[in-house]
């Protein structure tokens, strides 16, 4: 439900600022979270609305501070930067795993209820801690909030914009230099010819390392609206195009249209890359240990993987982060081996726990590899392949993969467990990413650089 929120966030920020829409949005999270607390006594509905409704609505509003904060400050390094931001969270995951589970089931009681293929926990001693288990988890994240917000500060408005800004400045005024003669009259064709009747060469200009070979004549006419130009600039005996295309892992120095963006294959490749991933995230956190428990008794065993699992998300992202920030791997590349890797593990999920139990909990360190990666490739994606200006409008929209993950996605876990059960289930997680992964393959990102 983090959609909602992503797409109201440039509304909020216009409004309030960036700095203090992250404040907002940590108020609404918390405020969830303590409401949560006692509606979980009382009422499923409610606490489905207050954790699944305002939280997830507040979180996609705090995500997305973050990452647009980042991507602020240094848009060229953001790969690298969203990987070390968004890897605190997962590395405090290890700690919050143990706890909770240490908390509510210091005894390692066994789940005693058996739905279909579900099991539930229905001991009065473990569901009377639920509630203060969601107050503590409240308080740490109220502080741990604060601090992160009181440290943040505002970046400068559309610095690469600013500074492309100035260099088109400079080139014009060069342009302008060149196309008037020693008197500072403008030059023309007839104004090139010499007092002998001789025409004058063309003369050669440097700008850095580059040498560039203008027409006089041709400039002038161009300055002066008489003429466009469409001869490509000579550099170095090759022609280049008067927009010369970037390579591929390099953020757009314009940015497209949100209709324009909408009628690229490149964006619903990454829609379809994000229903994959997150529907393979989701099958992954809920049930992994309700999946293990049917053949692995040992509840505090299996918390071990998720105690584990920060170490796998985090070492992924920085990894992923490093690596696209210079530009050893591209975007699409990034996708390619994201969508392989996560049909790969799902296609054998099934068979792992009953080969080994430690198996099976590197297995799913595994499967953390695809699924924390997602959060760096996305937004990076996005970002790189469309541009920043639209970056909130153009986000949100490739976020509306989260209503069919958040909506279908339990429907359809739940009605493939009761119908088909556990194997199947994993072979339609296998398919999604297949799918997704022959849509990127006809993808072109760097034909929009």
């Amino acid at each position: 439900m983090s959609c909602p929120g992503i797409l109201f966030t440039k509304i909020l920020m216009d409004r309030l600022g960036q700095k203090w829409t992250g404040v907002a949005s940590a108020a609404l999270i918390n405020a969830g979270l303590l409401g949560s607390a006692w509606t979980v006594k009382v009422s499923v509905i409610w606490t489905a609305v207050l954790m699944g409704g305002l939280v997830g609505w507040a979180v996609g509003i705090n995500l997305f501070v973050v990452i647009q904060n980042v991507s602020g400050w240094s848009p060229k390094r953001a790969p690298i930067f969203m990987a070390t931001t968004i890897s605190f969270s997962s590395a405090l995951s290890m700690v919050q795993n143990q706890l909770i589970t240490v908390y509510v089931n210091p005894e390692n009681l066994k789940p005693d209820v058996d739905i279909g293929p579900n099991t539930y926990f229905s001991q009065p001693k473990i569901l009377a801690r639920v509630p203060n288990v969601i107050i503590i988890y409240a308080c740490v994240t109220l502080c741990l909030q604060f601090i992160g917000y009181s440290m943040m500060t505002t970046p400068p408005k559309s610095p690469d914009h600013s500074s492309s800004s100035n260099s088109l400045d400079l080139k014009k005024s060069e342009l302008d230099e060149l196309s008037r003669d020693q008197n500072g009259h403008a030059r023309t064709s007839e104004s090139l010819q010499t007092s002998d009747g001789q025409v004058e060469k063309p003369e050669k200009k440097h700008y850095g390392s580059r040498a560039e070979y203008i027409d006089q004549s041709h400039i002038s006419k161009a300055l002066n609206g008489t003429v466009k130009s469409t001869n490509p600039v000579v550099e170095n005996g090759h022609g280049l195009s008067s927009e010369s295309t970037m390579p591929e892992g390099q953020p757009r120095s314009r940015s497209m249209d949100t209709c324009k963006v909408l009628k690229t294959p490149e964006f619903y490749a990454l829609f379809f890359f994000s229903i994959a991933i997150c529907f393979a995230f989701t099958l992954k956190c809920n049930y992994y240990k309700q999946f293990g428990l049917l053949y692995i008794h040992d509840d505090h065993f299996l918390t071990l993987a998720g105690t584990l699992l920060p170490i796998a998300s985090t070492s992924a992202r920085l990894l992923y982060g490093m690596l696209i920030d210079r530009c050893i791997i591209s975007i699409k590349d990034s996708i390619v081996f994201t969508l392989a890797l996560n049909a790969f593990l799902c296609a054998f999920w099934f068979f792992v726990p009953q080969i080994n139990a430690t198996l099976y909990i590197i297995w799913i360190m595994l499967l953390a590899i695809p699924h924390s990666s997602f959060y760096v490739v996305f937004p990076t994606g996005c970002l790189w392949t469309f541009g920043p200006e639209n970056f909130s409008t153009n986000y949100g929209l490739l976020n509306t993969s989260d209503l069919f993950v958040g909506f279908l996605g339990p429907l359809i876990i739940t009605s493939i467990l009761h119908t088909l059960g556990w194997a199947t289930l994993f072979a339609v997680t296998c398919g999604f990413s297949i799918f997704a992964l022959v849509f990127t393959l006809f993808a072109d990102f760097n034909r929009l650089n």
